[in-house]
């Protein structure tokens, strides 16, 4: 089905903002499920040590530990390290960017826990390890004789690990106590990341809904004209009409995808 210019860039752009409002929440998503594999690689690792389990599985375990703590850090240091460009993307709207920019500055200075993970991706990059110490802990929930026993496992991070400040960021190591336990630690840096999903998606989700219907719109109209289901169709500009000598081209129909879009964009 042929297109004017005009219309070409419309579709363009509407793909373009499209595909950043998606960027946005697939790295969110990608955040937040880093961050519960963290609550059952730590439940391995409790099994594992009340089941006095065989050397090498508690040592498996750990790893997974480790990792999953690890993919979190990096992913949330992604998703900030990112997320202005995409909404940029969507709205250039100067104030809209200084919005965010803003709310990143307003966590940094109120939470210790952003600081120090923003700091920590260094760490991990390099090191490889974000899991320093491990604790176990039990108490009886009643004085009945047969009365069961509640388990309670804790990760640190130990100060003294890090390095100096040559290694790791000399103000936010000032300020980092002994050891820190890691789980309010990233309970804490997930509520920012929150806050800044909720206002990035304020920001975008008129243009992200205004672009998903015009890319609906003329998905529509070539079904009709053509008569057949539309999947994997692509908008080609080429040179003169010459389907040899193409000049620009982008996949379309993914973006009126039911899965992708009615989850990811609404």
């Amino acid at each position: 089905m042929p297109l004017d210019e005009e219309q070409f860039r419309e579709l363009k752009r509407a793909r373009k903002r499209l595909s950043s409002a998606y960027a946005i929440r697939h790295k969110y998503k990608l955040v937040r499920t880093n961050y519960g594999l963290i609550t059952e690689s730590l439940n391995a690792v409790g099994t594992a040590y009340l089941d006095d389990a065989h050397p090498e599985r508690l040592i498996d375990a750990k790893a997974r530990l480790n990792a999953a703590v690890n993919n979190y850090i990096l992913s949330g240091r992604t998703f900030t390290a990112q997320i202005k460009r995409h909404v940029q993307a969507c709205i250039q709207d100067r104030s809209e960017i200084n919005r965010i920019t803003r709310r990143m500055e307003i966590e940094y200075q109120r939470s210790f826990a952003y600081r120090f993970i923003d700091s920590l991706y260094d760490y991990v990059s390099y090191y490889g390890i974000s899991v320093h110490e491990i604790e176990i802990s039990g108490q009886l929930v009643s004085d009945s004789p047969d009365a069961a026993r509640r388990y309670e496992i804790k990760a640190y991070i130990d100060r003294d690990f890090l390095g100096g400040p040559t290694d790791f960021r000399a103000s936010v190591l000032k300020e980092t106590p002994r050891s820190i336990e890691l789980v309010s630690l990233l309970d804490e840096f997930m509520g920012c990341l929150d806050r800044i999903n909720d206002l990035a998606r304020q920001i975008t989700d008129e243009t992200t809904i205004n672009s998903h219907v015009l890319v609906k719109e003329f998905i529509n109209v070539f079904a009709g004209s053509n008569g057949v289901p539309v999947n994997n169709l692509f908008v080609v500009h080429s040179m003169h009409g010459d389907d040899n000598n193409i000049y620009d081209k982008f996949p379309i129909s993914m973006y009126v995808d039911q899965q992708n879009l009615e989850d990811e964009y609404r």
